[in-house]
């Protein structure tokens, strides 16, 4: 992603020159090649030291500084030690990547690999000055002359270091605001693509009420009203039948006519507990057990109930075949539940596009504010 920004300035003395933060990232380009270049001239200048204090350790004559066996045992060891962290500097000094590595990163890592080498020398250093101070001397003076030099060389390009730290800062904050936009791109298609649902299933809507406007005009609706009411009275004449029933069966004397009877007697306590369930269940046993003219009168009445049963499946069959209102309403609910749903995320990736918008906007202003400090330093 590229960013395009109004022109920053750089400020020289009393002279003010405008600059593009395309030209600002040339400059500190040109900048940082040259400090690098001398950089590496400055590290391999001090590696060409290191080396030759490496041969000169090599070849030290341990005899020339103790004619004990324990002190020579403890200069040997210590010297096979030191340089052995020293090849390991050197190595790892030869092998900085000038050409990958920003001026920062290069400098981060001299400094890392000093302060490594004195923790892992520092030992094996302190033994040795004790025996052979003069030849340490001169290396310690040469790894101390180079830190100094490291030191001048961050403060006098502290500016530079400080500005590729804002450049960093600055790309960080692109790639996130980029992740933003794209965030936020995404969020407004799957609004659109919500949006665009919503209207379909607003039109399936419409569709349907004028389908059911439609229904409502016809002989089938009206014959659907006209079987309605007349289930609505054989359910009535149901309820009415089964209430005479409960009158016609006098449950107490048909335990006192059958008390030492199980069968029975669970049938009659089933008739006082749900008279009704009772009756479907145990017509037949029940019939059994009452005399006439109670016999007769309830036979009818049962009777007459399985008609009415029969006529209520029937009457149920043809409005479930034919009531394509009910079937119209359903789907109208379903729609309308999935149209609540859509509008539901819909808020919800509405929300989560403000809140996009509110950190990609804090981004905005933090990297305007890096840009003032980038455009106000003198490099």
């Amino acid at each position: 992603m590229k960013f395009k920004f109004e022109k920053f300035f750089f400020k020289k003395k009393a002279k003010t020159v405008n600059k593009s933060i395309e030209e600002i990232r040339e400059l500190i380009k040109e900048r940082n090649s040259a400090v690098v270049d001398e950089l590496k001239t400055n590290v391999n200048s001090f590696i060409e030291k290191l080396e030759t204090y490496v041969q000169d350790l090599k070849k030290l004559n341990i005899e020339n500084y103790s004619s004990e066996e324990k002190e020579k045992s403890i200069i040997l060891g210590n010297k096979e030690s030191f340089l052995n962290q020293l090849k390991i500097l050197i190595k790892n000094l030869k092998e900085l990547n000038y050409k990958q590595s920003s001026t920062n990163e290069l400098v981060q890592e001299i400094d890392s690999l000093l302060d490594e080498f004195d923790k892992k020398s520092s030992l094996a250093f302190q033994k040795l000055s004790f025996f052979i101070g003069d030849v340490i001397a001169k290396l310690s003076k040469s790894i101390s002359s180079f830190s100094k030099w490291l030191n001048h060389f961050k403060k006098i390009n502290e500016s530079l270091l400080q500005a590729n730290r804002y450049l960093e800062n600055l790309e960080q904050i692109e790639k996130e605001i980029s992740k933003k936009t794209n965030a936020s791109n995404s969020i407004e298609k799957e609004i659109r693509d919500a949006n665009n649902k919503l209207a379909g299933l607003n039109n399936d809507i419409k569709s349907i009420k004028s389908s059911i406007k439609e229904f409502l005009k016809s002989d089938t609706y009206l014959k659907i009203q006209k079987e309605k009411k007349r289930l609505d009275s054989l359910n009535k004449e149901y309820t009415k039948l089964l209430n005479s029933l409960k009158e016609l069966i006098d449950t107490k004397s048909l335990a006192n006519s059958f008390h030492s009877l199980p069968k029975e007697m669970s049938i009659i306590h089933e008739l006082k507990e749900d008279f009704f369930n009772a009756i479907e269940k145990h017509s037949k046993e029940i019939l059994g057990m009452l005399k006439d003219p109670e016999k007769e009168r309830v036979s009818s009445t049962l009777e007459r109930i399985s008609e009415l049963k029969d006529e209520e499946k029937e009457i149920k069959e043809f409005i479930s075949l034919n009531d394509k209102e009910k079937e119209l309403r359903d789907e109208e609910t379903k729609i309308n539940a999935n149209i609540a749903e859509i509008k539901e995320e819909t808020n919800k990736l509405e929300k989560k596009k403000e809140q996009i918008a509110i950190e990609k906007n804090e981004l905005l202003k933090k990297h305007q504010t890096i840009l003032e400090e980038l455009s106000s330093m003198k490099l």
